[in-house]
């Protein structure tokens, strides 16, 4: 749930923000974010482990901001920001996106825990 989460604020900032013309680099910006909070996110999830609750909030929402982060940075170097905020904003949400499919592939493998 929180991965489509993800993608459906992904979609949105991809309609509202950066249509016109010259304007791609505020993509690059809202990357950057997403990505810097779903790091956050993650490192926070790893950290809090003695309250349940709150790991559990901070690692959907880690989901949901990395998905949405990949999204938006995709969405800004296709329309021509190519600038470091966008390459950060990938890297940062690229990171904790691909551990969380790492995750899910293997708990799906039975490995693990």
């Amino acid at each position: 749930m929180a991965f489509l989460f993800g993608v459906g604020v992904g979609l949105i900032v991809l309609a509202t923000v950066g249509r016109a013309p010259g304007t791609a680099p505020e993509l690059g910006g809202w990357a950057l974010a997403l990505g810097a909070l779903a790091a956050v996110g993650f490192v926070a999830t790893g950290l809090i482990q003695r309250l349940p609750e709150i790991a559990l909030t901070a690692g959907l929402a880690s989901i949901a901001l990395a998905f949405s982060a990949v999204l938006v940075g995709i969405g800004a170097l296709s329309r021509g920001a190519r600038g470091r905020t966008t390459w950060l904003g990938l890297l940062l949400g690229g990171l904790p996106a691909l551990a969380w499919i790492a995750f899910v592939v293997g708990g799906l493998l039975g490995l693990g825990g």
